[in-house]
């Protein structure tokens, strides 16, 4: 978007861009690429920045590691599909629905399921790093942000996973869901 407007005859009185971080659901590696991006677009690649990235949070000992982390993320949770167009725009009030008029929302978190994998892989990858991070507050607080993701998207698998043995009427199932959501706020 920055190349173009950089590129652009018509664009020679834009004087700058805005951003609202506290109103949209990103984390500070996304507002590092962004103001990177208004500062200078030529030349910005997100494989160049994530290495700089991992370079400057984690340190050179570090480095390739963490790289490998924010590759997971960029292949899922950094992806195309972050739902940042469905949900915080037009949101339904749950409370006033039928459980089986859940079907819109549940077909669009079941496109998050790829996800899960590679956000495990990203906390594997990081948790190999601890000790080499130390007391790195960007390294934990990124961890932390990793691990409640990987958390919640469980929560959001195992929750479809009741909602369709509640329409399919499969007891067992529904239960077995119960437990595995009731797990993963035991390891919060």
């Amino acid at each position: 978007m920055y190349k173009e407007v950089l590129d652009d005859p018509n664009a020679v009185n834009c004087a700058g861009t805005s951003i609202m971080p506290e109103i949209v659901n990103h984390n500070p590696i996304y507002w590092d690429l962004l103001l990177k991006a208004t500062w200078n677009p030529k030349g910005l690649t997100v494989d160049r920045h994530l290495r700089d990235v991992a370079l400057r949070r984690y340190g050179s000992v570090s480095a390739s590691s963490m790289n490998r982390a924010l590759r997971k993320l960029q292949e899922s949770v950094y992806g195309p599909y972050d739902m940042q167009a469905t949900w915080p725009h037009a949101p339904r009030p749950m409370y006033r629905r039928r459980l089986t008029d859940l079907s819109q929302e549940v077909e669009q978190y079941r496109k998050r399921f790829p996800f899960i994998p590679k956000l495990r892989q990203a906390v594997e990858i990081m948790l190999g790093e601890a000790d080499n991070q130390g007391n790195n507050k960007l390294y934990n607080n990124d961890l932390a942000d990793v691990c409640n993701q990987y958390v919640s998207e469980l929560i959001n698998y195992n929750v479809v996973r009741m909602y369709d043995a509640f329409i399919s009427r499969d007891d067992a199932r529904f239960e077995e869901c119960v437990r595995a959501i009731d797990k993963c706020f035991d390891c919060n």
